[in-house]
């Protein structure tokens, strides 16, 4: 099968890089301007050209509009978009999660922001699209699309799926965890959550529970760490995690550069895709609290439920584990679908 592979390209080379991989070791022919070469025809027609030599059209649409033919009003990835609706070829778009850190330099504004946006409206009204966040998560969502459930019994897919896996712990946040505290100031300014819930504490019909020295808290998503910060200058017994390897990194110089002992946050990245890394810090005792060991549990999960399953199957209640997650169906799950259960 030959997938051609249109977006614009600096704002997207590693998603396009996981993709290229992705279908090369399903044996696949990856068609895209990384191995177009030099061709005496016009640029746009030569794309045209690879476009109907394709079998497949997968679009990626990111917050970059992209470059325009000359004397044309729409770029190359409407140009081809559009030219295989008109042959009739399957097309596939997926447009990134509006969620998903991105450089700022790689967002457009004005006309191209604009045009970006009436692209993705015509896509959506011809085709359905699907939202993607990492390069691993695209990588993923694409071989689904192109192969459904035959996809993991295929050669090299389980390899893709665990590699998938792996990289994800070294998540979108580890390139920005430099440059976060510059992009919200206030974290260090206002001192929330801090102060709304420690009045919330103070407010506790239970005087133990309104003594500091007696409260324990659990950060998940330390980030930087502005509220392990506060609530340890407030007397508070804190411990700190986070899915990013280099945001905890921050967080620890930060606690440092306060003043504060940072040993309570935990120096190991922590995230649902990573087993070795949660289950060193979430033993099975843990896990029985929080879930029992007999009672029915019903999770609703905005992923794929194959994911909970494969964390989970060796703890006590997994069979008592019912996931409603993302079902391939041609459609996007909403929150709603996962708890009309």
């Amino acid at each position: 099968m030959k997938v051609f592979v249109s977006s614009t390209f600096d704002d997207l080379i590693d998603y396009r890089e996981h993709v290229l991989r992705a279908l090369t070791r399903c044996e696949e022919v990856y068609k895209g301007m990384e191995f177009f070469g030099s061709s005496p025809r016009k640029t746009l027609d030569f794309c045209l050209q690879q476009v109907k030599a394709s079998d497949v059209v997968v679009c990626l649409v990111g917050h970059r509009y992209g470059s325009r033919p000359p004397g044309s009003d729409i770029s190359f990835t409407e140009h081809e978009v559009n030219h295989a609706l008109e042959l009739g070829l399957p097309v596939h778009a997926y447009f990134i999660d509006d969620e998903q850190p991105i450089p700022p330099r790689y967002f457009d504004v004005g006309p191209d922001h604009a045009a970006l946006a009436a692209f993705k409206q015509r896509l959506a009204e011809q085709v359905t699209p699907a939202w993607f966040t990492t390069p691993p998560d695209l990588a993923m969502k694409i071989m689904i699309d192109l192969y459904g459930g035959d996809y993991d019994v295929r050669e090299g897919g389980q390899e893709i799926q665990e590699e998938a896996a792996a990289r994800h712990r070294e998540s979108a946040y580890d390139s920005i965890a430099e440059w976060y505290d510059h992009w919200y100031k206030d974290h260090w300014c206002n001192r929330e959550p801090f102060e709304t819930l420690r009045a919330l504490v103070s407010k506790h019909s239970d005087s133990t529970k309104a003594n500091p020295s007696n409260i324990k808290i659990l950060d998940t998503a330390c980030g930087t760490g502005n509220t392990y910060v506060s609530f340890k200058r407030g007397g508070y017994d804190i411990r700190g995690c986070d899915g990013s390897g280099k945001m905890l990194a921050k967080a620890t110089r930060n606690c440092e550069g306060h003043g504060i002992d940072p040993s309570g946050i935990v120096r190991d990245p922590i995230n649902w895709t990573d087993s070795e890394g949660y289950e060193k810090h979430f033993g099975n005792a843990e896990f029985d609290v929080l879930f029992t060991s007999d009672k029915p549990i019903i999770f609703a999960f905005h992923g794929y439920p194959w994911l909970i399953h494969r964390l989970t199957y060796r703890r006590t209640n997994h069979h008592n584990m019912h996931v409603r997650g993302y079902k391939e169906e041609g459609t996007t799950t909403t929150p709603f679908d996962m708890v009309v259960l």
